[in-house]
């Protein structure tokens, strides 16, 4: 069974994917010259602040619960 600390730990990990794909997709999107392309980044970079207002929210929760 996985411990407060243990969730704690993979929400820190997840929170630092988050980061690190907003900034590959942010580099890519200012990388494309085709628009279409362009956009489909930006709307990744969107899906990922959103992940990571997600995980915040977690790990808000997780101290919360101790």
């Amino acid at each position: 069974m996985l411990t407060v600390e243990d969730y704690k730990k993979y929400l820190d990990q997840m929170d630092q994917i988050e980061i690190d794909m907003i900034k590959l997709y942010s580099e890519c999107a200012s990388l494309a010259e085709d628009e279409e392309l362009k956009d489909t980044f930006l709307k990744l970079v969107a899906d990922e602040r959103r992940h990571s207002r997600l995980v915040a929210s977690l790990k808000t929760l997780f101290l919360h619960a101790e």
